[in-house]
């Protein structure tokens, strides 16, 4: 509790000294610095002319934290001052909605970045398939196999996660990477472990009543909006990597129609392109051109629509 007033208090400071050096700009207070590139590219698609000044935080505690202690400030500092945070598996954990903040309905910004839209036009720019609707669409079935295949693997670690944020429970153990338990070809996923207790461990066990009751919840998500984001943009680096290779050798003919040495252009495939090519969360333009309705110093800044984040899944092209 010491360490969360302290880091409170330090975030404030840090915050207040970007509001004197930027008193009419407003400020996107986000989870980390992925969320920095997301968030960028998203709102320039929403309005180009609208500039922000990013205020990146260390996770989702710390932004609503700080959002408990600005909002509690006397002297307007939430004026022009906004905040964005993932769903995860435990929504708005024990702070409720406000005005000022975003909530995403997916798990994080990474779920909106696996798409087909996005590997469309990952295949159309870097692996050069413009003019071959066919072989995007062939490769594209084959990655929504395989990554049905990966959810379907990743199913108990999510689960394990969801259960622990749901009890709040802590996690003394969590794959920090998909290697630690599926192995990924470009056609099929190979789990690596025996039992979730080999890859995750939580400080007590759930009840068998606690899982009753949370089991139907979990049953009721949608792998691909409401799953861990950060594994499944992995899986999907993993994944064009893996593509890369194939285009390179030519070994199994997925892109046999296609010039020969054309170089490949994997430096263009990041997190900002990919967040380009996603379709827009639900509810986030609204906000972002709220929030860049024009004001005055003299104005207090107008706070957007409340963000319920309704569940509903990203637009799948």
């Amino acid at each position: 509790m010491i360490a969360a007033r302290d880091t409170r208090a330090a975030q404030k400071y840090k915050l207040l000294q970007l509001r004197a050096l930027m008193p009419d700009t407003a400020i996107f207070v986000i989870e980390g610095d992925d969320d920095k590139i997301v968030y960028g590219n998203w709102c320039k698609k929403i309005d180009p002319s609208f500039e922000f000044e990013p205020f990146p935080c260390k996770g989702k505690r710390s932004v609503l934290r700080l959002r408990d202690a600005v909002l509690a400030d006397k002297h307007n500092l939430s004026r022009m001052v906004f905040f964005f945070i993932d769903n995860d598996f435990d929504g708005w954990g024990d702070h409720g909605p406000h005005e000022s903040t975003f909530k995403l309905a997916a798990h994080s910004v990474e779920n909106y970045l696996v798409s087909h839209g996005v590997l469309r036009s990952i295949l159309t720019n870097c692996f050069h398939c413009e003019g071959h609707p066919a072989v995007r669409e062939s490769i594209v079935v084959r990655f929504r196999e395989c990554f049905r295949k990966f959810l379907d693997a990743s199913r108990p670690i999510n689960q394990a996660l969801f259960f622990a944020a749901k009890l709040r429970i802590e996690i003394i153990i969590k794959p920090s990477s998909i290697d630690k338990f599926v192995g990924v070809t470009l056609e099929n996923v190979v789990l690596k472990f025996d039992d979730v207790n080999e890859v995750v461990s939580l400080a007590r066990e759930p009840t068998a009543e606690e899982l009753a009751q949370l089991s139907v919840e979990f049953d009721g998500l949608d792998p691909e909006f409401a799953y861990r984001g950060k594994y499944a943009w992995e899986f999907f680096r993993r994944w064009i990597f893996l593509l890369g290779k194939e285009y390179g050798s030519r070994t199994n003919g997925w892109f046999e129609d296609l010039e020969v040495g054309r170089k490949l252009r994997e430096h263009e495939i990041s997190l900002g392109s990919a967040a380009i090519g996603s379709d827009l969360p639900i509810g986030l333009k609204e906000f972002v051109l709220a929030a860049a309705a024009p004001i005055t110093p003299s104005t207090p800044a107008p706070h957007p629509a409340q963000n319920t984040s309704a569940p509903h899944p990203p637009l799948r092209v």
